[in-house]
């Protein structure tokens, strides 16, 4: 569920989607099936040392316990190369599946605050004080 739900028209998104490429602060990633289909897409927008998570997966593959590994691969990619220190993933209060998404995906919930005008809960992904054994453990399965 995205903060915003109001239609966005193609031009708009067209431009914003531009931007997003060129910006040396965005990075974006898809998972793709293994016979070709795109299953889903994850963006990291930089903002200092912490990157925001937003995933997204396509409707014919929701259900299948795939975002947490989506998320958990995309964060540990981008905490692994040290693009960013650490993870942090928005979710609108009462949206389970994106909070259950990040909860198995490692990420603790670090506050509950409102977030562009709309309840939320703020979880964090971060390797920072994790006995190796254990930060090996929550990376893994990755997608297969």
């Amino acid at each position: 569920m995205s903060f915003n739900a109001e239609p966005i028209p193609r031009p708009r998104h067209d431009a914003w989607f531009a931007n997003r490429l060129r910006d040396p602060d965005t990075r974006f990633f898809m998972a793709i099936a293994p016979r070709g289909n795109a299953v889903g897409q994850i963006r990291f927008d930089r903002e200092g040392a912490h990157a925001i998570l937003s995933i997204s997966v396509a409707p014919e593959f929701r259900g299948l316990g795939l975002a947490p590994k989506i998320a958990r691969a995309g964060a540990f990619g981008v905490l692994d190369t040290g693009w960013a220190s650490r993870v942090l993933a928005w979710v609108v209060e009462g949206n389970e599946a994106s909070a259950r998404t990040f909860r198995r995906s490692g990420f603790a919930l670090s506050k509950k605050t409102d977030h562009q005008g709309r309840p939320s809960l703020l979880f964090e992904l971060t390797t920072e004080g994790l006995h190796p054994a254990t930060a090996a453990a929550i990376k893994r399965p990755f997608i297969s």
